[in-house]
This record gives C-alpha cells, sequence and structure tokens, in this order.
C-alpha cells in the first residue's frame, strides 16, 4: 500500500488497533425537509459519529478495500443516496462546509451537501485545518463544485454529487492533525454532545452508508482505535417530537405538528 503523508500513513500504517467500541455509533438527523423553492422535495441530513467520552477526537474518515491482514484494519467508504445524486451548490469550491456570511445571497448554500470533521462552517475549527489525500477513488468531486471560467462573475450553476465507494488498495482519508491536547472551542472533539459532525447531504431520498474511522479516545493516540461503522438509511420519520407531550414518537426525527400535551386538569 502506498503511503502519501504522515496523517495518511498513520492512518492506514499496519498495527494492532482496538476496534470500535460498542458505544461508538453513526446517526441521522434531519435538518430540513423541503417543501418549496429549488430544493422542494428534498431532504437535508446531518449524520454524526456518536462517542462515549467528551474529549474522544475524530481524526480521519476514509475508505479503503478490504484488508485480509488481521494488523491492517480498514474498510470502504461507501457514500450510498436512494436516487443515486444529492445536491450541491454551486457556490462552495471546497468539500467542506460553506461560509454562513454568505447564505443570505445563496440560501440554498446552507443546505449544500459537504463532508467534515465536527466544524458545521466555515467559520469554526478545525474546519482550515480539514485535509485529505486520495489514491485511485476522490470522492472530493462528488462535494466540491468545478471552478467557474469566470471566478467572478461566474456562471456557479449546482450539479448532482453522485454515489460513491472509495475500496481501492491506495485508499483515502478526510482528516485533521491532532492538536496534542483537548480544546474546548475545536469540534473536532465530541464534548458534552457526545457527538461529531461528519457530513450533511440534501438528496430527493433515502441516505445510507459506511466509513472507516480513526480516533483518539479521551485526547490521547495511546486511546486510538479504528473501525468501520455503518449507517442504516437515513429517512424521514414523522410524529411529535416533543418528549413532554403525551403522544412523543421517540422514533419520529421530524415533527408533523401531531404533538398533544395535557392541560392542568390532565386532559
Amino acid at each position: 500500500m502506498l503511503l502519501f503523508t504522515a496523517a495518511n500513513a498513520q492512518f492506514f500504517a499496519p498495527g494492532n488497533f482496538a476496534p470500535a467500541p460498542e458505544g461508538a455509533s453513526i446517526s441521522c438527523e434531519v435538518v430540513e425537509v423541503h417543501t418549496s423553492g429549488d430544493l422542494a422535495g428534498q431532504i437535508t441530513y446531518r449524520l454524526y459519529l456518536e462517542t462515549e467520552n467528551e474529549q474522544d477526537y475524530l481524526s480521519a474518515i476514509g475508505g479503503v478495500e478490504e484488508s485480509t491482514n488481521p494488523s491492517a484494519a480498514g474498510g470502504p467508504l461507501v457514500l450510498n443516496a436512494s436516487t443515486g445524486v444529492w445536491f450541491n451548490s454551486g457556490y462552495n469550491g471546497t468539500p467542506y462546509a460553506g461560509n454562513p456570511a454568505f447564505f443570505g445571497l445563496v440560501p440554498t448554500l446552507a443546505y449544500d451537501s459537504w463532508v467534515t470533521i465536527g466544524a458545521s462552517s466555515a467559520a469554526e475549527t478545525p474546519t482550515s485545518d480539514i485535509g485529505s489525500i486520495w489514491g485511485d477513488i476522490n470522492p472530493n468531486g462528488q462535494f466540491a463544485a468545478p471552478a467557474p471560467e469566470d471566478p467572478i462573475l461566474g456562471p456557479f450553476p449546482d450539479f448532482d454529487g453522485q454515489n460513491i465507494t472509495v475500496d481501492d488498495a491506495i485508499g483515502g482519508s478526510w482528516y485533521v492533525p491532532f492538536p496534542g491536547a483537548y480544546e474546548e472551542d475545536n469540534a473536532a472533539f465530541a464534548h458534552e454532545d457526545l457527538r461529531i459532525l461528519m457530513m450533511q447531504i440534501t438528496t430527493e431520498g433515502e441516505f445510507s452508508g459506511q466509513a472507516f474511522l480513526q480516533v483518539f479516545a479521551n485526547a490521547d493516540q495511546a486511546q486510538e482505535w479504528r473501525g468501520v461503522l455503518e449507517f442504516q438509511t437515513c429517512a424521514v420519520v414523522e410524529g411529535c417530537t416533543d418528549a413532554s407531550a403525551c403522544n412523543y414518537d421517540e422514533d419520529a426525527n421530524w415533527d408533523d405538528g401531531s404533538c398533544q400535551e395535557n392541560d392542568e386538569c390532565g386532559v
């Protein structure tokens, strides 16, 4: 296997690493169900790594061919929309989260599809530190808008990202260097929410897949674990999402306006 950078070499280097703990998983959250405008009929999802400790640090998200070597943990990155495509704004030339300062001018930019390690916008740490390196299969083109002929006048057409699987022998990853210690303002740590943002996807249908992750538990590189985590189908489940309501639906991820609460008489 070829190794390109220190960060990528560390990610794919053979060794004995702890597997993903039982408490780690990838969750899916519905951000918006679009019923009007340019994105009508589409759904915006966000994916999170759910962790066990506030100081767990997500160092890399990647993929590589399935290894037959027990000492070389790894597996493919799979991003699969049921329609085969997802929405990308032509105004974001990177695969990462955009700048919210421009959302007022280009409202659909807020629902652009992107990848990240913690940060939900270009204004958050560690957005400026995110890098990537890929071998034969590069997923960045499914998120980053191509440069327009005129960088000032455009045009900046929206485009579709397409399903992709990274399973070549070289592999690759999006990564952020470990800062050396826990940082309260660094979104790559789980913090008190015990979750780290990984991706935003806007698509007409459902979304599913898996990712090969590298995590430093408790802000300690000696407690590193690596593993492939799947995320089951992201889909809208309508119902009452108010936990205080008498008809609260714990399986619902989008409020349908049906919540009812008892009054002071219990009615």
